[in-house]
């Protein structure tokens, strides 16, 4: 038995071209699931950047400025508040590079 966990640990297992450890085809479908999920804040980073520039543009016409940030303050305390487990850093330096992206004009 020992030298089954030195062996699987020792071996090489990158999952794509051929099964070599045992769990190999539970790495593929939780890899493909992780796939499905990038898919997906993927499409939920582009809905936000457009209805980000709709808001902005709509606060321009009306003479405001478009950055708010209070606005993401608010944010940032929400996303904490709902997401716990997820460290206030990390948050922060996720959240802070989309506010960035969210500023700039496509």
């Amino acid at each position: 038995m020992s030298s089954s966990k030195t062996e699987s640990s020792t071996t090489s297992c990158d999952c794509v071209n051929a099964p070599i450890h045992p769990h190999c085809d539970e790495i593929k479908a939780l890899r493909h699931d992780i796939d499905q999920i990038d898919e997906a804040i993927a499409l939920s980073l582009t809905q936000r950047h457009f209805l980000s520039q709709k808001v902005q543009a709509l606060k321009k016409a009306q003479g405001q400025t478009s950055y708010s940030p209070d606005r993401e303050q608010e944010i940032l305390a929400r996303i904490k508040s709902l997401f716990p487990s997820i460290p206030a850093q990390t948050v922060d330096q996720i959240y802070l590079s989309i506010f960035d992206w969210m500023r700039t004009k496509d």
